[in-house]
């Protein structure tokens, strides 16, 4: 099976003589190049003479996730009682094929119970194949409104008519058929009868924290609005002077980009490490003629000390950049 979720069979190796019939277990990654020499993985036996490693399998994909599973079988565990052990896939190089949900233009994702203008969204997410290999497969999904059923005669399952080389990440835009309508939906991959006849489906995914019945989003035939910036670097106070009032003048530099900025924060303390008083939000350039941008401290007195710091901030989304 595929454990890792790479597009590639891996393979599990027993060794139930090892460590005086302990036992033990060994996983090797497939890839590009073959099989890996070096194990990525190993189990022991739980005492002496438990023969751990007897018997080694896939197991299928167990939990759902869309990784293959593996098994390994201890005949003498327990005084000969026996005893299985399944151990999990996932994680690896794959992406977990839990989707998201994004708004239509990939800007952004759409949080639970969030809108989803144009009363359209794109599911997004990895196709996986958990028996291992290059499989086929392709996106299944339902929708419904919320309270509604998912009994596939009143909400029918659609599928994508395109097929995939799996492991694929892709997404995939839906409609939704009514505005001002709370919706519930979920997806799975359907894998190709013909490589995969006895897993023919993963399970039913739906966005993380939520249960198949709790509203995912909120269909709206509003426009989107644009994404707000975040101010994400750091300003250079590159110099302070004194105004002719003898006022404290900041003079520093944003490397920001002038979309995410609205204005600036400025903070004072008269400790280095604070406590921090603010002195203006969202202020503007105080002297646009100058390369730096400047800000005039007008209660600061000649007489005191003070310690100052700026932060950048987007009054449209209510985001302050670090300081």
């Amino acid at each position: 099976g595929d454990v890792n979720g790479d597009g590639y069979a891996d393979v599990i190796v027993g060794a139930h003589v090892n460590t005086s019939f302990t036992g033990k277990a060994y996983l090797y990654l497939g890839g590009p190049g073959g099989l890996a020499t070096t194990s990525a993985w190993d189990a022991a036996g739980e005492a002496t003479s438990d023969n751990f490693g007897w018997s080694v399998a896939t197991a299928g994909d167990v939990n759902g996730d869309g990784y293959a599973d593996v098994i390994v079988g201890a005949w003498g565990n327990t005084s000969n009682t026996g005893k299985a052990y399944v151990y999990p896939g996932g994680g690896g190089y794959g992406v977990a094929v839990v989707p998201r949900q994004l708004r239509a233009d990939l800007s952004a994702p759409i949080p639970a119970g969030g809108r989803a203008y144009g009363q359209e969204f794109r599911l997004g997410l990895t196709l996986h194949n958990p028996m291992g290999g290059r499989g086929v497969g392709r996106l299944q999904w339902q929708l419904a409104p919320w309270r509604g059923t998912l009994n596939s005669k009143f909400n029918p399952i659609q599928s994508d008519t395109d097929w995939y080389l799996l492991p694929t990440p892709m997404t995939k835009e839906l409609a939704l058929p009514n505005d001002d309508t709370r919706y519930i939906w979920r997806a799975r991959v359907q894998y190709d009868p013909a490589q995969s006849p006895f897993v023919g489906y993963s399970r039913w995914f739906t966005i993380s924290g939520n249960s198949l019945y709790e509203a995912n989003l909120f269909s709206t035939s509003q426009v989107e609005p644009p994404v707000c910036g975040i101010p994400d670097e750091e300003l250079y106070i590159s110099d302070m002077t004194l105004d002719g009032n003898g006022k404290p003048v900041i003079h520093y530099q944003d490397p920001n980009q002038p979309a995410d900025v609205t204005g600036y924060n400025i903070y004072r303390a008269s400790l280095p490490g604070g406590p921090w008083t603010m002195l203006g939000s969202n202020v503007v350039d105080m002297d646009e003629g100058t390369p730096n941008i400047q800000y005039v401290d007008q209660t600061g007195d000649m007489g005191g000390t003070w310690f100052y710091e700026v932060a950048a901030w987007n009054n449209a989304c209510g985001a302050e950049g670090p300081r």
